[in-house]
């Protein structure tokens, strides 16, 4: 299923109507015999390593709903070159970012998982996570909450350069205090549009110590 969706982002690399088909109609692999469904199945396989190995950017953002089955076959993937994650607006919860997050990718540079709500427990999962090169996260309308930011501030993101945080609302000053708390050495561009942010608040990103 995943190799399919993905797959499709590569429309140039491979003939797909066969998989097409049979994810349209999986009624079809009822009427094959042992040794098709066997030669399917291997064909399938490559086509996911294939994709793995090649892709450098994968979004399922906005429309598709992943399930937390289709998260875990993306987690666990060998995804050597992928620098570009898009899953926003894709009904992840909490146990889905538990799953995300134990995916290793040396090389992602970027992850966007706004129009996700997945609360204090998806957040403390996400902090728990490597993300060794990530640069760009986006995680705008996502419920954020002072609960949610204190995991947010203890996530490992040396390379962190750029945070979206718009359209959450961080009216509560407490929230705006556990966000400069983060040892983000590298962050320059800080994205609060739409978070109702009051004046009196503004006071506590003076004690940030980022650039």
């Amino acid at each position: 299923m995943l190799a399919y969706r993905a797959y499709r982002l590569f429309p140039e690399r491979a003939p797909m109507n066969l998989l097409d088909t049979i994810y349209e109609v999986p009624q079809l692999l009822d009427v094959t015999n042992s040794d098709s469904r066997k030669a399917l199945q291997a064909n399938c396989r490559q086509l996911r390593h294939l994709l793995r190995s090649i892709a450098s950017l994968v979004n399922f953002g906005f429309g598709l709903q992943m399930s937390e089955a289709d998260v875990r076959l993306l987690a666990s993937g060998a995804w050597t070159h992928l620098k570009a994650l898009n899953l926003s607006n894709v009904g992840m919860d909490a146990n889905a970012i538990a799953v995300l997050s134990q995916g290793e990718w040396p090389l992602l540079k970027s992850l966007v998982l706004s129009y996700n709500v997945f609360e204090a427990r998806g957040m403390e999962h996400f902090s728990q996570g490597r993300w060794p090169a990530l640069a760009t996260l986006e995680v705008r309308h996502v419920g954020m909450s002072t609960a949610m930011m204190q995991h947010l501030q203890h996530a490992t993101l040396a390379c962190l350069s750029s945070l979206d945080l718009s359209d959450n609302t961080l009216a509560n000053s407490a929230c705006l205090a556990e966000l400069v708390k983060g040892a983000w050495p590298n962050l320059t561009h800080l994205d609060l549009s739409g978070t109702h942010i009051d004046t009196s608040s503004l006071i506590n990103l003076k004690n940030a110590k980022w650039p």
